[in-house]
């Protein structure tokens, strides 16, 4: 094709149509730039339409991982209000009312006093966003910086609430039998009668001593409580509108 042009372009010259030979070449550097806009057209349309498919795969995850961080809400609430329940069991000396032994029923006991942890939450797709800057893929400005909001308040949040405010979870540790931390360990091992006894006497001769500890991590429970439940808020705000975004699209 070029070499039919040069000929083209050749005898142009060669009959002295030089009027007609600049028109000509005008017209083919107007049609090299249309190739190339049309060339750069192609390209950027390619181009946005795969950032919209990575969008797209994003939203999915990070859809994916809201709604199991829900569920790991909702199970460390559970275990927050067993908890809290058990804390004022104690403060009241109603050292009968309490579970020593986890069952179907009640899956926490006493021993579950014991951990000062948090949710631990899914954050494997929004590291994914940030480290690899494709965070800029998601699009919707309004819904880019709920994601980031939701997620840097969550691992503050996290990071601040697993630290341990009371030495409960030492003062209790201290007081377990220890064969009876086998169990609390393990879950294969139930304590015995005997055991039990010993850890009721144990908690009854030290709980005037025991109260501040008791107060501080019962305080510090309602604090993990109110932040589950306003990040599941959250949460499930987050989730909608990564709904409605996803189905615009499908």
């Amino acid at each position: 094709m070029f070499h039919f042009f040069r000929r083209i372009r050749q005898k142009l010259i060669t009959d002295g149509h030089l009027s007609k030979y600049l028109i000509y070449a005008l017209g083919e550097i107007l049609l090299v730039v249309a190739g190339i806009l049309i060339a750069l057209q192609i390209n950027n349309w390619n181009q946005n339409n795969n950032n919209e498919k990575l969008e797209t795969t994003y939203l999915e995850r990070l859809k994916k991982d809201l709604r199991k961080d829900s569920s790991r809400m909702n199970a460390h609430m559970h275990l927050l209000e067993v908890k809290a329940d058990i804390l004022q069991s104690l403060l009241k000396e109603q050292l009968d009312s309490i579970d020593y032994i986890a069952n179907v029923r009640n899956p926490y006991s006493i021993f579950a006093t014991r951990s000062i942890h948090t949710a631990n939450l899914n954050t494997a797709t929004f590291d994914d966003l940030i480290s690899t800057g494709n965070i800029a893929n998601i699009k919707d400005i309004e819904l880019r910086d709920s994601i980031i909001t939701y997620y840097t308040v969550t691992k503050r949040h996290e990071k601040i609430l697993s630290n341990k405010l009371s030495d409960w979870s030492q003062r209790i540790s201290e007081l377990i039998p220890g064969e009876m931390g086998l169990y609390a360990r393990s879950g294969q091992k139930k304590p015995t009668t005997e055991q039990i006894n010993h850890l009721k006497e144990n908690l009854r001769m030290n709980l005037t001593e025991l109260k501040p500890s008791i107060n501080a991590e019962l305080n510090h429970t309602g604090l993990q409580y109110d932040y589950n439940k306003s990040t599941q808020d959250y949460n499930k705000q987050l989730l909608t509108i990564i709904d409605e975004k996803l189905s615009e699209r499908f």
